[in-house]
């Protein structure tokens, strides 16, 4: 899950939570006061675990980047020390043939 993903599925969770509560206040108007708070403590709840796990996705996707970037940077390593030994041996192949020249 991607984080705008998740962001999309905290609003409408939330949205739809606000929602339930308006009708539970309307359905109940001698509890709104019990339902507000339930309501006021639940949104910030959510609303910090979707941060949360939001960090963690970034943090997963950032670790494997990285990952990748450090694997492949010790394969272009490798190659590079390939194409240098295989220069030095090109080199001293023309010094050798210029000195038979």
């Amino acid at each position: 899950m991607d984080p705008t993903e998740l962001k999309q599925k905290v609003i409408i969770c939330v949205t739809l939570v606000g929602i339930a509560f308006i009708v539970l206040t309307a359905l109940f108007p001698q509890f709104a006061f019990v339902f507000l708070s339930i309501e006021v403590l639940l949104l910030p709840a959510v609303y910090s675990y979707a941060s949360e796990r939001n960090e963690q996705i970034i943090r997963d996707d950032y670790n494997s980047l990285i990952e990748q970037i450090s694997e492949e940077s010790t394969e272009l390593e490798a190659e590079y020390k390939k194409v240098i030994l295989e220069n030095e041996s090109l080199k001293k192949e023309l010094n050798h043939y210029k000195k038979r020249k």
